[in-house]
């Protein structure tokens, strides 16, 4: 994550040696994710919670806990991580916007980290 941040991040990266990494879709879910991820909460869980569409890097990580996604994105809005500022643009976070970031992720780390030929 930490190799993602600084391409991101370019010229201007934060300090990432006391971050953590935060499930945003936290790994114990609240009576609100349930209702967030809808009817098949649950196996949206167990499927995307530990991909990368869904970690992130934060300094918050004890506050964050098992919030809301809601109360999550006050912190991601006001983020030095660069790798927050897609989440923070975010109204929502579900299978799409997990999908949707781990695609991009992906093909970021594809581009740092070549594969051997």
């Amino acid at each position: 994550m930490e190799g993602l941040e600084s391409r991101v991040a370019g010229k201007e990266q934060c300090q990432t040696g006391d971050l953590t990494i935060e499930h945003i879709m936290p790994q114990e879910l609240s009576e609100a994710w349930i209702i967030n991820l809808g009817a098949d909460a649950r196996a949206i869980h167990k499927e995307l919670l530990h991909t990368l569409g869904n970690l992130t890097l934060t300094g918050y990580n004890p506050e964050l806990s098992n919030g809301a996604f809601k109360s999550k994105l006050k912190h991601f809005i006001t983020s030095n991580v660069a790798l927050n500022k897609r989440i923070a643009s975010e109204a929502e976070w579900g299978r799409l916007q997990i999908e949707q970031r781990a695609s991009q992720l992906a093909a970021l780390a594809v581009s740092i980290w070549q594969r051997p030929t």
